[in-house]
């Protein structure tokens, strides 16, 4: 039996460290150098107290005439043990690693940069070319580096020319900026942690395809060098074959690796998981048939729910429709996704009223407020949309990524009044600080004119929505503090929690207590006024769902796979919970006075009355998004993003409906 591993050339697999080690007791091993000096520098055997949700391992202890030292937070190293390989004799090396320091331990944080590298004794800066391109061509494009090769990726739908292409950026561009392929495509595809994913990518030029004769090259190599035969049709599974789980790990990276475009069909859990347990013989016919999606006809009831129509968000949708009536009287949704898509359509037919592109990446839910979307971005900048035609009329520039979503809080300042309409909207940002735009209409123009105060609350990022109590907003961030202000940004009172809180808070109806919940599942009950903690209780599991106050129940999802039902005042034993098939990241919401829908992110959506689940449907992906529910005119529909790239609309269907 294996009793010891040791990792090095990357970072320590996640798998390994927390499921090896913590299950089956293996002694494991992380080792630290750099190729430039051709030995390890560093060793750190990993125990349990190492399990870090941010990933990081401890370097551990230099071995034996290792020297190291930090300036700009990259690391140096210097010593006997040394063999450069560039020809030079350095008394400290550079190695290009970021490194932090916590306790009396270091940690590697990543590289100092990524994005350029020294071709033909020139530096070739990929940022420079997308910054050039964004200036003069108002387009976004990525370059993949693959040893001295260069491709740019150009992402557009216009019809464009590489030979086009090229002759224009040679007027722009440096003479040494050449690239060896020029790909214009509308899309870029991202891995699982949406990120640019440079291996599909490479793969679209020189990368296998991902076939059936070519995934029987890719497992016979991978056996052949171990020693091991197989027929195709082998009617057994890898392990009967002499090779044990750590193998079969390594054969799931080396596939991902050799054809990235696998990562369409399953992410490489789920390819370990068929590696585990698949006959050789139905290897292929299973990976492929995973990609085969329910069908989704857009009639039939299925359990409560009937699909009436979905949108095509290109990237995952993580984003919480928002529903509104325009001005038009038209009763309209907003949702937006990872694809950096902000879609405006009418319901339940989901018609596309506008469709905006973003610039980045957005997990802030729209916020509809006074003929206007709000919505924040990945590029740091809060978005002021036109409701009516998509137009953006304003942009706040954060310091940071915007994942927080907005929460309106319209004015009722007399002041304001004689000027016409006022809308406020709040929102956070990873930059620490709250963010008050206003807009207002002027009534003798009809003409808008906005604005946005700020104020610093912490250093630790915003992602919880900010809740506008009857002129009280209160903040929570990710180092766990909760902070109330006026509507004006004084701030009143501040609690600190010791842990991060990603779920908005909530309030009681009559505003006198607040309710915030932190990630290891405590839930505290605040007086509003005074800030003072009247009532805690605990969940077994951690807490990413926002709060939801309903009937005096407080409502809430968890990661011990169950909906949670506790008094309202967190007071006696919990009304009740119902059981799951997985963790809730997004948030419960009430159709009716009786029932709440909820979603868990193996796409199981649910109804629930009174602890009981009274009908259920799956969807083909993923869900982190929480549904919106619009409820007019005896019609329900429940609305909800998908990580299969769709927003859904649903019909609930109602007992005697046909």
């Amino acid at each position: 039996a294996v009793v010891s591993t040791q990792s090095t050339g990357d970072l320590l697999s996640t798998y390994l460290s927390s499921n090896h080690h913590h299950k089956k007791r293996l002694r494991m091993f992380n080792f630290y150098g750099i190729t430039e000096q051709s030995c390890w520098s560093f060793i750190h055997e990993f125990c349990k107290d190492d399990l870090r949700t941010d990933g990081l391992v401890p370097l551990g202890d230099p071995v034996w005439g290792t020297k190291f030292k930090i300036h700009d937070c990259q690391l140096y190293l210097g010593g006997s043990r040394h063999c450069i390989v560039d020809g030079g004799n350095h008394e400290w090396y550079p190695t290009g690693d970021q490194v932090v320091i916590e306790g009396k331990k270091l940690f590697i944080k990543g590289r100092c940069n990524r994005d350029q590298v020294k071709i033909n004794g020139k530096m070739f800066c990929r940022l420079f070319v997308a910054r050039v391109i964004r200036e003069k061509f108002h387009l976004h494009s990525h370059i993949v580096f693959h040893g001295k090769r260069v491709f740019l990726f150009l992402i557009t739908d216009a019809d464009l020319t590489e030979r086009q292409v090229r002759v224009d950026l040679a007027k722009v561009l440096p003479n040494h900026y050449k690239f060896d392929k020029v790909i214009i495509t509308p899309t870029l595809h991202l891995t699982n942690n949406h990120k640019v994913d440079e291996s599909e990518l490479t793969t679209r030029t020189i990368g296998l395809e991902f076939n059936e004769s070519n995934l029987d090259n890719c497992i016979f190599e991978f056996l052949q060098v171990r020693g091991i035969t197989a027929a195709k049709d082998a009617n057994q599974i890898f392990l009967n074959l002499g090779i044990d789980s750590l193998d079969l790990l390594q054969m799931s990276s080396f596939l991902m690796e050799m054809m990235p475009s696998l990562s369409h069909l399953v992410n490489e859990d789920k390819l370990l998981h068929t590696l585990h347990h698949c006959p050789i013989s139905r290897l292929w016919d299973t990976l492929t048939t995973a990609q085969h999606l329910p069908n989704l006809r857009l009639s039939p009831h299925l359990d409560g729910f009937s699909i009436i129509s979905r949108v095509n968000m290109s990237l995952c949708v993580d984003s919480s429709p928002t529903i509104f009536t325009s001005a038009l009287s038209l009763r309209c949704f907003c949702v937006a996704s990872h694809s950096g898509e902000l879609f405006c359509g009418v319901l339940p037919t989901a018609r596309q009223l506008w469709r905006l592109q973003l610039p980045d990446r957005v997990e802030s839910s729209p916020c509809y407020c006074k003929d206007h979307i709000v919505v924040g971005c990945y590029d740091g900048k809060i978005y002021v949309v036109s409701a009516e035609d998509g137009v953006v009329r304003h942009t706040i520039h954060t310091g940071d990524q915007v994942k927080c979503s907005p929460q309106p809080h319209t004015s009722q300042r007399a002041d304001l009044q004689p000027e016409g309409l006022t809308g406020t909207v709040y929102c956070g940002s990873h930059d620490g600080c709250v963010y008050k735009i206003t807009f207002i209409k002027k009534s003798e123009t009809g003409s808008w004119s906005y604005g946005h105060d700020k104020l610093k609350i912490d250093c630790k990022p915003i992602i919880a929505s900010v809740l506008v109590l009857n002129g009280t907003i209160v903040i929570c961030t990710l180092s766990g503090r909760v902070t109330t202000l006026t509507d004006e940004l004084t701030a009143v009172w501040s609690s600190e929690l010791g842990a991060p809180i990603f779920s908005s808070p909530t309030s009681s109806s009559n505003f006198e207590n607040i309710l915030v919940a932190v990630v290891t599942g405590y839930i505290y009950l605040f007086n509003s006024t005074t800030g003072e903690q009247v009532q805690s209780t605990n969940l077994n599991g951690l807490v990413y769902s926002d709060l939801l106050l309903h009937d005096n129940m407080l409502l809430v999802g968890c990661h011990d796979k169950h909906l949670h039902c506790l008094s309202g005042t967190l007071c006696g034993t919990p009304r009740w919970s119902v059981q799951l098939t997985s963790e809730v990241s997004s948030s419960p919401r009430p159709i009716d006075d009786k029932t709440i829908v909820v979603v868990s992110t193996d796409g199981v959506m649910r109804m629930v009355v009174s602890g009981s689940v009274t009908s259920s449907f799956v969807l083909p992906g993923q869900v982190f998004s929480t549904p919106a529910v619009s409820n007019e005119d005896d019609e329900v529909y429940v609305l909800v993003g998908c990580r299969d790239n769709y927003c859904y609309v649903m019909k609930l269907r109602r007992e005697g409906d046909s």
